[in-house]
């Protein structure tokens, strides 16, 4: 079935061989019509040829937009890999997606510590033990003896002729040329350290060369590595981890399960842990090459290879690799590395998170910690102020407010001093009402508070500069929440005014209640006191005239004085001029008195606020 090649026929018809034939309108050709069940069947299938590839790419477009900008975070020591190399690895698989060129897999071997065993590994499995050319036996056996070059790595690829160069080597090898696409080994050498612990492991599953390869084969030594130390969920999905040991793989297989279950673990992550011992099965090549004519190297060289189950390797690089197997390209095999390789780095970015999460609780126990400092620190000087234990004799005593004591206690000292301005004292100091007032209410008003809280404002000191240490300390510890907008709050707030501690700072609420007596109540004290002088002076000078009139009337010899006209003779003249004075005299003591009392009542309401205004400035 194919489409009309001509260009010009719009209708796009089917080219088919079959009864039902029709002439085609722009060709010489029979063409015959399909339904439209049949060209949706021919459509569905070519898109079901297409959608892992096409879904792969997909899925790398929108883990470029997510995965790397989740991974970028500071501060994380269990992460040693950033979103830039992940975005390498994303664009490499995103390379290898888009482009028909066929590129070899590869295999990365890498070991945790130089007993591990990585080189025999690859010897072993990239040597023919019966292949007479020593050429390429000296080139695999002295890859890594080469003087001139301290190299780190080395390519390992497939090629007619054995050739050297640097850190590449190209061998004619029919392992490599066994699977169904093209593989090539990256050899990394072994770290010289007697053992490796647990916090070097954290950084070693995430060595860029481990994450950019396809797939990756990590050896491990349990004698100088303890197994429960590596990460295995951090390892990329396609890893096969080797444990240097002879120990036969189902007996290894119940040992990790049962190991799973008692830790109630789930395995997530589909990497294959082997047993193999490369350094056996690399001596039995070595023994058979030496004598390849002798039966006892024959029987020992078949006895060890098997022993050595190095064969399982090969077995789990086939099962990988077939998953994907095409006739015509290795295109399925290049769509599942690469699914492969979002879902590491999805797995990485969830573990991202997850230790972000871990670093987020663990600076909030700081920070809880250091809340419960300040609060205790609060409550100790809140109780210290605002609750006594114990009276002047050490006796015990139910807590009682201190500030309502001071007040109370200025208020028995202001007592005396207000008894003391009565009302004929007040008549000869009406000018100094003020002075003398405002000189007791300074002299009496919260003497001994002020001095506390003048003490607890050193030892507020001393805890703020222990809490502002604490709190910088905080960020240190705790890089996840180390930000420079946090940090310069921080240093804008004890760089403020308000920040440093002066005497005034508690003491301020008392000065303002003191200063606020002796403004309001104080002046109006004085207003009502001349008031009642006024009312005085008038009531007696009333009194006398009234007196005065009906008593001139009388020296006169009139008989009924200057008020006659009213009725009233001179001695009740007399007795209404003094009944004047009197009322004159009551009627300003009576408001000199309430002028007190109100006083008294404003004296109360300041005392309450100023309870209220410590409060709220502790």
């Amino acid at each position: 079935m194919r489409r009309c090649p001509t260009l010009r026929c719009a209708r796009g018809s089917f080219l088919k061989s079959g009864p039902k034939a029709t002439r085609h309108p722009c060709s010489n050709q029979k063409t015959f019509t399909t339904s439209a069940a049949t060209r949706n069947a021919f459509l569905q299938k070519e898109n079901d040829v297409v959608s892992p590839r096409q879904e792969a790419l997909t899925l790398l477009h929108k883990a470029f937009k997510v995965i790397p900008t989740s991974l970028d975070q500071k501060g994380l020591e269990q992460i040693s890999t950033n979103g830039d190399a992940w975005n390498r690895i994303l664009s490499k698989a995103h390379e290898d997606l888009s482009t028909a060129e066929e590129r070899s897999v590869n295999v990365t071997v890498f070991s945790l510590d130089e007993w591990s065993g990585s080189q025999e590994l690859v010897s072993a499995l990239l040597s023919d033990p019966l292949t007479s050319d020593k050429e390429v036996a000296k080139a695999l056996d002295d890859r890594w003896n080469d003087p001139s070059s301290k190299h780190s790595l080395v390519h390992i690829s497939h090629g007619p002729l054995a050739q050297t160069d640097s850190q590449k080597l190209t061998i004619p090898s029919s392992y490599l040329s066994q699977f169904p696409v093209p593989i090539e080994f990256l050899e990394i050498g072994s770290p010289s350290t007697q053992s490796v612990d647990s916090t070097a492991l954290k950084s070693i599953p995430l060595h860029p060369k481990i994450l950019e390869s396809d797939i990756p084969i990590v050896l491990i030594n349990p004698l100088t590595t303890c197994f429960y130390h590596i990460p295995i969920s951090q390892l990329p999905s396609n890893t096969i981890l080797i444990l240097v040991s002879s120990t036969p793989q189902a007996d290894l297989d119940v040992f990790l399960e049962k190991g799973r279950q008692t830790r109630g673990e789930k395995r997530l992550n589909p990497i294959r842990i082997l047993a193999a011992d490369p350094k056996r099965a690399a001596q039995a090549i070595r023994l058979l090459q030496a004598d390849p004519n002798s039966l006892t190297s024959i029987q020992r060289y078949q006895d060890d290879v098997v022993g050595s189950q190095i064969s399982s390797v090969t077995r789990s690089l086939h099962s990988i690799l077939a998953q994907g197997e095409s006739k015509h390209s290795s295109t399925p095999i290049r769509t599942k590395l690469a699914l492969s390789k979002i879902q590491d780095a999805s797995n990485a970015a969830q573990s991202t998170l997850y230790h972000v999460r871990a670093e987020l609780r663990k600076a909030s126990a700081h920070a809880n910690k250091l809340h419960d400092i300040i609060d205790k620190a609060s409550a100790r000087i809140h109780g210290s102020v605002f609750e006594r234990k114990e009276d002047f004799h050490g006796a015990q005593k139910a807590p009682e407010n201190e500030v309502v004591l001071a007040i109370n206690q200025a208020a028995k000292d202001m007592t005396q001093v207000m008894n003391r301005l009565t009302w004929w004292r007040m008549i000869s100091r009406i000018d100094d009402i003020t002075s003398t007032v405002s000189a007791a209410v300074s002299r009496v008003w919260c003497r001994d508070l002020e001095r506390k809280l003048i003490l607890q404002t050193g030892h507020l000191g001393a805890i703020q500069h222990g809490i502002t240490k604490r709190g910088l300390c905080l960020l240190l510890k705790n890089p996840i929440i180390q930000t420079a907008i946090l940090r310069n709050d921080l240093l804008q707030l004890k760089a403020s005014s308000t920040y440093h501690l002066t005497p005034e700072t508690l003491t301020r609420p008392i000065h303002s209640r003191r200063d606020q007596i002796i403004t309001y109540p104080t002046t109006r004290l004085h207003i009502a006191g001349q008031k009642a002088l006024i009312t005085m002076t008038g009531g007696m000078l009333s009194g006398v005239g009234i007196g005065w009139a009906g008593w001139l009337g009388w020296l006169l010899g009139s008989g009924e004085g200057l008020l006659g006209f009213l009725g009233m003779d001179a001695s009740t003249a007399l007795g209404v001029g003094a009944l004047t004075a009197v009322g004159g005299i009551r009627w300003g003591v009576g408001t000199w008195e309430k002028a007190k009392k109100r006083w008294w009542q404003d004296w109360t309401r300041v005392g309450q606020g100023l309870e209220r205004d410590l409060k709220v400035c502790l």
